[in-house]
Parts: C-alpha cells; structure tokens; sequence
C-alpha cells in the first residue's frame, strides 16, 4: 500500500467474499505507507466454479478512500490422472507391460476417473449403442491410441474398458477425459 502524495499515512484493509464462505483473507489488516498487503485464497472444500469477493483498503482523512478491489477467483474441478502402472489387465491385474492384447479388458487405477459417480453393475452397468457397447460413463471417456475404448464400468478410482480390438500389438497411449478435461497419457504396451 503506497501514497502517491507526501507524507506518511496509516491504512486498514478488510477482505469479504459474496460467495463460497470465507475463502479470502489479508495480512496484515493494518498498516502504514509502503508496506505490503498480502492476499490469500484458501481453497478448503470450494468446489468447482467461480466466487467474488472483494478487498477494501481505507486511510481516514485520504482523498479517495475506501479504495475497494473486486476479487474473483474461479475454481476449476481437477485433471483426471492415471497412477503410475495403473493400466492392468482386469482379470489378473497384471500390468499392462505384459497383459493386455486387442480385445482384452483392462482396469485403469487413478484419481478424478469420473465426474465423482460410479456406475457398477447390478444397479448401474454398461450401455449398448448398435448392439456395442458404450463409449463414455458418467462423465468419463477414455481413447487408446485416439480410439474410444468401450466401458464395463466406473468409480473415480477405477475404470472397467475394453482395449480396441483393431489395435495391433505395440506401444499406445491411453488417455482418461473427464468433461472435457483431458488427463496426460500413459504409454503402455500391447
């Protein structure tokens, strides 16, 4: 906090949020000139979206005072990530180095997998499009080498697919997609 004038003032600033709870907070909340302000966001349990707040620094007796500073902060929901080695074959959770081959199943281990639902037979269970199955599930996508794997299932810690049959032997990528937030690939060998 400066003073473009001569002199020397003292300043209170105080912060307040219109939206999420207390997630914005000063230090310190009192001060003279040049002296610094700092601002901080404590995410907590904020989930994804966008809150306002604002801070307001005052100096009695300044020309222009209280000057307030509107405050936005936008919170966006995490990447999906596949663990280290987390592609294994479904069966024998072997890893993928060795186990999966066109047409196989494979259980992908990770975080944020889904959009924070599961679906697991018997009360939720894949879909037929055609007569195969679906691509996508509760939110959640995932290619192999940039072709739609078809699901058996999935929790945000696990996913049930099926490598693509007309996938030749090789190393491919696979990649998790969670509403349009693509995680990063994980090489595996087929």
């Amino acid at each position: 906090v400066t003073d473009a004038g001569f002199g020397v003032i003292n300043w209170q600033a105080s912060a307040s949020t219109t939206s999420g709870g207390n997630w914005l907070s000063l230090s310190p909340t009192t001060g003279t000139q040049n002296e610094p302000l700092a601002v901080r966001v404590t995410l907590g349990t904020l989930a994804a979206g966008t809150y306002s707040g604002n801070v307001q620094v005052s100096s009695p007796g300044a020309n222009g005072t209280p000057k307030n500073i509107p405050v936005t902060l936008t919170v966006t929901p995490p990447l999906p990530l596949i663990s280290t080695g987390g592609v294994q074959n479904n069966a024998s959770y072997q890893r993928a180095a060795s186990s999966l081959a066109p047409g196989s199943i494979a259980a992908i281990f990770g975080t944020n997998l889904t959009d924070g639902r599961s679906c697991l037979p018997p009360s939720c269970g894949p879909t037929l499009v055609n007569g195969r199955l679906g691509t996508s599930m509760v939110g959640s996508s995932v290619t192999v080498n940039g072709v739609a794997a078809p699901f058996f299932y999935a929790t945000p810690n696990q996913l049930g697919v099926q490598i693509p049959a007309e996938l030749g032997p090789g190393t491919v990528d696979v990649r998790v997609t969670v509403e349009n937030r693509q995680g990063a690939a994980q090489a595996i060998a087929i």
